[in-house]
């Protein structure tokens, strides 16, 4: 299991999350961790703001969390904003210390991945998998 808790776009403003339905704050994204799906969006900035070229790729820092179940350790989480075509390997920030075959606790991670901005300007779409010693 893997999730996407907070997407900052690096290149221009801060970034709000958005799950297809309702925009969050990415800050409140943590309060709804279990809900998290590996896919997310988030939305380049609040307030006013221009909109980017749709197809154009933007810098962006995210961050989640990892757990595998059963004691697996998580070794590796990827994370994409090109829809799998290439992946950037995330840096594990907690929990990477855990004893083999142990892990009872998530992970936490951070990336920072070139995303490619949405049909409405606005947006970028990461999808993020963790990687388990099994």
């Amino acid at each position: 299991f893997s999730g996407i808790t907070r997407v900052e776009n690096l290149s221009h403003t801060p970034v709000v999350a958005h799950d297809g339905n309702t925009a969050t704050t990415a800050t409140t994204l943590e309060d709804e961790i279990f809900g998290s799906m590996s896919v997310g969006r988030g939305l380049l900035g609040g307030g006013p703001r221009t909109p980017l070229t749709p197809g154009e790729t933007v810098l962006v820092k995210a961050s989640g969390w990892a757990y595998a179940g059963g004691g697996r350790n998580i070794v590796r989480v990827d994370v994409t904003g090109n829809n799998g075509k290439s992946w950037q390997t995330a840096k594990i920030t907690e929990g990477y210390n855990q004893p083999i075959r142990r892990a009872w606790a998530w992970v936490f991670w951070e990336c920072e991945v070139p995303a490619i901005v949405c049909e409405d300007g606005v947006s970028v779409e990461l999808a993020c998998k963790g990687v388990d010693m099994a």
